[in-house]
């Protein structure tokens, strides 16, 4: 393991943060994703195949260490979008181990541009179906389809007849959008197999307020908050309506530190909501909670949005972000491949900005779980 032991939650806070994962992790096996879940990387070696070694190595590492439900493949950050068909089959392979020794739940990622090139990637994933425990369909890419239209692609796709279900990505990526009343619809056609809706929309764009108004889409499907600036936010106002249970789906997860600030983060809400410990104590977890969201939020403005440009122009497609995770990830992890899957975009450069936020992040972290650990001792379990 070629890590930075710096990387690690310090000793003395290690049981601090399996607290957090008590109250994050799921209290049993239902078909859910709730918890974290990361959208993985797709390491390349020099020869433009997936590197088996770095990708087992780093994601047996850190699936304990951040405290993973699922993991996903192929998506946004995996560059799905421009993986062959013979490193999606490599990804998936090499996931099998977390799945059958960690109980890791798998998501299978279809990030196309075309509702061709979807249906193609079903296709394949039918034949894969002893693999993965679910999937995730981003709307197209490249086409921009009316609610009508994608009705109808989701009724085409409910005809292949896969087994799993599916979680519909949202995503200003794609050229198209959907609606409240097309997510119903579209739940209704796909057989109900459409479990969740990932939503990574800007505030004005999201939907989570009509669906906390909408008791006929809270009935039918879940919503995951992708946009990590309003995590906080959702989960305030959909946990007002009774939902308990939160999934989240993330690329910059890939970052261990963020991962375990989302951890420390969901803790603190969960806690500000327990009746049990008193007003007092619940505005100090909700505080704690606010001053985590900020440095998640601000993590997000300070390492991804500065160097997108760099890598490319959006108009190139792919996921630009996913060069600056690989470069951050070398900071703890040397050996990680930083080139890019779809070969328009440039490979990010050795950037010590980048290196020094993570460092933050891996400072913030340890900050807030001692935070947290003080207001744990301040009550009993």
């Amino acid at each position: 393991m070629n890590k930075i032991l710096d990387a690690d939650i310090p000793f003395d806070l290690k049981n601090t943060f399996e607290s957090i994962l008590s109250l994050t992790l799921p209290k049993s096996d239902l078909d859910s994703l709730v918890g974290a879940n990361c959208a993985a990387l797709s390491p390349l070696n020099a020869d433009g195949n997936i590197d088996l070694k770095v990708f087992q190595e780093y994601y047996d590492w850190f699936i304990p260490e951040a405290g993973l439900r699922g993991l996903m493949i192929g998506g946004a950050n995996g560059e799905g979008d421009s993986l062959t068909t013979t490193n999606y089959r490599t990804l998936l392979r090499a996931s099998q181990n977390f799945r059958e020794e960690r109980g890791t739940k798998i998501i299978a990622g279809v990030f196309k541009a075309t509702r061709g090139e979807i249906y193609d990637q079903l296709k394949f994933l039918k034949t894969q179906e002893g693999k993965y425990d679910y999937l995730m369909i981003a709307l197209p890419l490249e086409e921009s389809l009316s609610p009508t239209e994608l009705v109808d692609m989701f009724k085409e796709i409910n005809d292949l007849r896969l087994e799993k279900r599916f979680v519909l990505y949202r995503t200003k990526l794609s050229k198209t959008d959907v609606d409240i009343n097309t997510l119903i619809k579209i739940h209704e056609v796909s057989g109900k197999k459409m479990m969740a809706v990932k939503d990574t929309m800007e505030e004005e764009r999201s939907l989570y307020l009509e669906y906390a108004n909408s008791p006929e889409a809270r009935a039918r499907f879940e919503l995951y908050q992708g946009n990590d600036h309003l995590f906080t936010k959702v989960f305030r106002t959909l946990h007002e309506l009774g939902f308990t249970n939160f999934g989240n789906i993330s690329g910059g997860g890939n970052i261990l530190p963020l991962t375990q600030l989302r951890q420390i983060l969901v803790a603190s809400l969960v806690n500000s909501f327990s009746s049990h410990l008193g007003r007092k104590l619940q505005d100090q977890y909700g505080t704690l909670a606010d001053a985590v969201q900020k440095t998640i939020s601000d993590f997000y403005e300070n390492s991804l949005k500065p160097y997108r440009n760099l890598i490319g122009d959006k108009e190139l497609g792919g996921r630009r972000d996913a060069s600056i995770l690989k470069r951050m990830i070398t900071y703890y992890f040397p050996s990680f491949p930083t080139r890019p899957v779809n070969t328009k975009l440039k490979e990010m450069e050795d950037e010590p900005q980048l290196h020094s936020q993570v460092n933050n992040a891996i400072n913030m972290r340890n900050k807030y779980l001692l935070d947290y650990k003080e207001l744990q001792m301040s009550h009993p379990n």
